[in-house]
């Protein structure tokens, strides 16, 4: 199981909704990310959206971005981090993909998960 413990990104602070982007790396290597938008007066809203490479590509991307897979999360989080806290969630969500775009464009593959 995937502990998604590096924050990449966030909403500023807002009574009415959240949004998060975090990433984490499990003991099998597998490379995982986690959006999260929480609407706090429609729960219907709220998203959990993942993408999950498999160890065997989070290996071939370790090696392009020359680092082990262990640090894999924290090497992609510092490229997209940023400080700025976002006034909206679709900002959070731009980041995400474009994390997924760098992906996509090293030839690796991701599996999305909706909850």
């Amino acid at each position: 199981m995937i502990n998604f413990d590096i924050l990449i990104c966030r909403t500023k602070e807002n009574p009415n909704y959240s949004a998060t982007l975090k990433a984490g790396v499990d003991r099998d290597g597998e490379l995982g990310l986690r959006y999260e938008f929480i609407d706090n007066n429609d729960s219907w809203d709220n998203d959990d959206i993942r993408a999950i490479i498999k160890s065997d590509d989070a290996k071939v991307l370790a090696n392009t971005l020359d680092c082990s897979v262990e640090r894999l999360a924290e090497t992609i989080a510092n490229q997209f981090k940023t400080t700025e806290l976002f006034s909206t969630p679709t900002e959070v969500e731009k980041v995400f993909k474009r994390i997924l775009a760098y992906i996509e464009s090293n030839g690796t593959q991701y599996r999305m998960s909706y909850l």
